[in-house]
């Protein structure tokens, strides 16, 4: 489900799909369950996540409004409420609350060599 953020007058679209959740977790060696825990205590893995679904809802809406992650903090310095805003469109996307709600969303990242 594409959502929608309004940022200096525009409505940006993000996408927070399977594999860009995945991903980030592999990547960041943390539990699918703890994806959310991790965003709202690093602002640095907060900006990738949300970069990632920038480019995703941007690709999936063919829209060319796509922010990068020093877009997306400075969006944030001049709007603080934005953290909460851009926070509930993770907690309200569709694979979140699949994954939630069928207990799947736990798979293990795997072990870097």
């Amino acid at each position: 489900m594409i959502q929608y953020a309004k940022i200096n007058d525009k409505e940006y679209p993000f996408f927070f799909g399977m594999r860009e959740v995945l991903d980030f977790s592999t990547k960041n060696n943390v539990e699918f369950d703890d994806v959310q825990g991790a965003v709202s205590i690093s602002m640095d893995l907060f900006y990738e996540l949300y970069e990632a679904a920038s480019a995703k809802g941007a690709r999936r809406a063919d829209s060319d409004l796509v922010l990068t992650a020093l877009e997306i903090e400075d969006a944030i310095d001049d709007d603080p409420d934005l953290l909460g805003e851009l926070q509930s469109l993770f907690e309200k996307s569709k694979t979140v609350k699949s994954l939630k709600e069928k207990g799947e969303g736990k798979p293990k990242p795997s072990k870097k060599k």
